[in-house]
């Protein structure tokens, strides 16, 4: 389950917006903000070394299950 929603980047597009473009940000929302973003990407990070050693193992296999099948 994703730590970050959707709605939750819209709610913070929003108050941001309410904040002057940026020009006066409050630091209460970046400091509430940043954790949560910082946590969303090292989980997606994670996510994909794990898709990308699963995309390996099953590319490894598919040589070995060709000679499997030449042999047979």
């Amino acid at each position: 389950m994703p730590a970050v929603t959707l709605s939750q980047i819209a709610e913070w597009r929003r108050a941001l917006l309410e904040e002057g473009d940026g020009e006066f940000l409050d630091p209460t929302l970046a400091q509430e903000i940043a954790p949560k973003l910082m946590e969303e990407v090292e989980r997606l990070h994670a996510e994909l070394a794990q898709a990308r050693r699963q995309l390996a193992r099953e590319e490894g296999a598919e040589p070995e299950k060709r000679m499997r099948d030449v042999a047979s």
